[in-house]
């Protein structure tokens, strides 16, 4: 009776161990699946921003993975200043900040100072956060010159 007992312990660590391996494997597996999920998420909002015609250059016809520096302006202050732009845009893109970063050529300080490269934002305190940076050519139809930027994407959980 006694090695009954035995071996039925044995058999419920043994048990209990293969449980306990079998639920970390699991929690590593949905962590991983957790984090595509953000970085697909973040993509469709970084691949929304490049295409609202809102932002997009234009002459002709759209010139893809442009923006117009008078439409990032304009844009600015109707997203945040209308309540039916506030709304819209909500939907399209949730908890997220997008601003664009002109990299070449440089800004003066003076530039830098007037023109917030901040589109859209509404960051979730506390949330994690998922980034994507996309390449994109600035466009100032004012000067009728075109320099290179960044697309940043921030979106929360």
């Amino acid at each position: 009776m006694l090695e009954t007992v035995a071996v039925i312990i044995v058999f419920f660590v043994l048990l209990t161990f293969g449980f306990v391996f079998y639920a970390k494997m699991q929690e590593g597996a949905i962590s991983d699946e957790a984090r595509e999920l953000r970085e697909t998420k973040a993509l469709k909002t970084a691949k929304t921003a490049l295409a609202l015609p809102e932002l997009q250059c234009s002459k002709t016809q759209a010139i893809e993975n442009c923006f117009d520096k008078l439409k990032i302006a304009a844009f600015k202050d109707y997203a945040k200043g209308t309540a039916i732009g506030n709304r819209y845009y909500y939907d399209m893109f949730r908890e997220s900040t997008i601003s664009i970063e002109q990299v070449y050529p440089e800004q003066t300080q003076e530039e830098k100072n007037v023109e917030v490269p901040i589109i859209y934002s509404r960051p979730k305190p506390g949330g994690t956060k998922q980034s994507i940076w996309l390449p994109v050519t600035i466009l100032d139809p004012v000067k009728d010159t075109a320099g290179f930027g960044i697309l940043v994407v921030d979106v929360y959980e």
